[in-house]
Parts: structure tokens; sequence; C-alpha cells
């Protein structure tokens, strides 16, 4: 563990600092007088931006050149300007503790670490095991300080770790899920979501509950049981690039305006058409959902008339979505950010 510096700004105000048990200030005010409307923000980069997550704090993006960018009293300003390892890595993936205080980050070369939003400090993890490969994204379960991690490369491999004592994570051996194709997308669902009988073996440590599942880019998706199992998906169609789980289901998203949609009570996978554009990310409030896609789309569902793309102010790639009881944050190519009032349209089913 090696820590890469110090930063000012998401910690400022933020949480006690000693123990971060104090509540932190309601940033959602901010935004309350927001009309619903997708809108395109200034942003202080031109880099692409792969990432966003809503901590306790407000969003946080990632992407080229390890550029880290953070919401604050209305703009965007750059948090970490050279990653977390201070080498300009690009960032992939990123994902947030279940009490948003902690944001973990994953890239080129390696490039593997943590931003600590209650201590405003970096912490630097890359190359563990000597792993120098991209990381394309990382996922996390459990509350700063007790936390499970998984990371996932481009060579089919992924790692798993438990952050224990001080900081420092307990790395299990490196696998490979399937075949040595790509994983490109990594998250932790809730346990009744579970997928083929699906467990984790977390040792008891933060998250417990949760499941970890994985897709890689030959239409396949994985489930953490005592092993990384295949569940899915026969005859997929597409090529996957994210999912997300819910309550009883997993949503998994592709090429070509194609999903597939795992319904624990029917015990299978359903294809869906969300639309033309390549769908690139998904992120869900309960059991609705929001899709980034190219060409500045975004879709969500709406009752009877189905999946819809929703008004932007880009025809740049969008490249992930988060969505909050705050803001709903989408980014993409160019520096892209998108932002719009949580409390406006959303999504409604699947």
């Amino acid at each position: 563990m090696t820590a890469a510096g110090d930063a000012d700004g998401p910690a400022a105000g933020t949480a006690d600092a000693a123990g971060g048990d104090a509540d932190p200030p309601d940033w959602r005010e901010e935004y309350a007088d927001f009309d619903g409307d997708w809108r395109r923000v200034e942003s202080p980069t031109e880099e692409t931006l792969y990432g966003v997550v809503v901590t306790a704090e407000g969003p946080m993006v990632s992407g080229g050149d390890g550029q880290v960018l953070f919401r604050h009293r209305g703009e965007w300003v750059v948090v970490l300007d050279a990653g977390v390892n201070a080498k300009r890595d690009t960032l992939f993936g990123m994902d947030v503790t279940d009490d948003g205080r902690r944001v973990w980050f994953a890239g080129s070369s390696g490039a593997l670490g943590a931003y600590d939003l209650v201590e405003g400090r970096t912490i630097d993890y890359s190359a563990p095991g000597e792993k120098t490969s991209t990381w394309e994204d990382v996922a996390v379960a459990g509350v700063r300080g007790d936390e499970r991690v998984v990371a996932a490369n481009g060579s089919g491999e992924l790692l798993e770790a438990e952050i224990g004592d001080d900081d420092a994570p307990e790395w299990r051996d490196v696998v490979k899920a399937g075949g040595g194709s790509s994983i490109y997308a990594v998250t932790y669902g809730p346990g009744g979501a579970d997928v083929s009988g699906a467990s984790d073996d977390s040792g008891g440590r933060g998250g417990d509950a949760a499941v970890a599942y994985a897709i890689d880019t030959n239409g396949k998706a994985y489930a953490r049981r005592d092993d990384w199992v295949e569940i899915g998906v026969d005859g997929a169609q597409t090529d996957f690039a994210d999912v997300v789980g819910t309550d009883g289901r997993l949503f998994v998203v592709g090429g070509d305006g194609l999903a597939h949609r795992y319904d624990r009570g029917r015990d299978n996978w359903t294809p869906v058409r969300v639309g033309e554009a390549d769908l690139n990310a998904v992120d869900a409030a309960g059991d609705d959902l929001t899709v980034a896609a190219d060409d500045g789309r975004i879709y969500e569902r709406a009752p009877v008339v189905g999946w819809r793309p929703q008004a932007t102010m880009t025809e740049q790639n969008l490249l992930d979505v988060a969505v909050s009881d705050g803001l709903d944050v989408a980014v993409g190519a160019s520096g892209v950010i998108l932002e719009r009032d949580a409390a406006g349209d959303a999504a409604d089913g699947t």
C-alpha cells in the first residue's frame, strides 16, 4: 500500500476525519430546483470520461489521463489530475462503498486504487501481484474500511480482496472465470438477485449479502459461488458492456441496442431490444433502469410504451451513467457531462 498523496476537495467539511461517524451535509439541496431534463454542463476536461458514481458528498467521475472530477458547489472541478498512482494512467472503471465514503478506481497499466473522502487522500494499490495489464473495471461491496473488492482485466482475470486493518488489502489468487475473453464489467448485486445458486465466500467481512457478477466480451455472464461459474447467456447475440443487479434480476447491456434480463422467478434470460445504438452502461434506482449509449443516447423504460430515448444535448458517445435520489449524471467522450434532477421522470420497471 502506497499513499499517492493528499488532495483538497470532497473531504473538506465531510465526515469526522477521525472516525467518519458524522452525517455529511445534504449536497442534494443544491439540485432541488432543477427541472428534470438532461442537460449538458461545463466540463473542466476534454479527456474521455469512462466512469461516474454518486458518493456521500456528491457525484464523482474519472477518465483519461487519470483525471478524477468532483461536483463541488455547482461546478465540476479536478480532484486528481494524474490518477491514483500519479502516472496519468487512464481510469476505466470506478465504484463506491455502500456508505459513499470511499471510491475505488481501476485502469491502464495495472492502475488500481481508492480515494478516501473522509481523509481526503488517495491510496495506491496498483499492480497487485505484479499484474500490470489494464484493469477494465472494479466493484466494491460493504462500507469504508470493511469492504470487499473485485477487479477484472482484459486477460479475463478476476482479482478479489478484503480490506483489513489499516486499509491493507488481503488479496486472493487471480482466477479466470471463462475462456480468457476480456472481462469488461463487474458488479455486486443483492443476494436476492442470486443466479444458479451463486453465493459469496466473504469470510464474514463487509457486504456479506452481496453477490459478485461479471460479464465478458464473448456474451457470457458469471457469478461468484465457491468459484466463479458461468450463468449464461446461451445464444447471446451481442458483446456485453455492463451489468447491474437488482432484487430478483440481472440486467446486461451490449452492442446493437440489445440487452438481456435474468428473472429469478422464471429462471431464464430474456433478450430485450432497448434501442439501435450500442449500449455502454446501465444503472439502477430500485427496479428502475437507465441506460447510456452511443450518439448521446440515454434510454429509459416507460409503462406500456416500453424503452424510449431521452432528449440530451450531445451526440457524443455516453460511456457511463449514475442515478441517485439527488442528481443523475452521464459522462462520455470528449469530457462530456450530462446532468438531470433525480426528481424528474424516471424509468418504471424493465
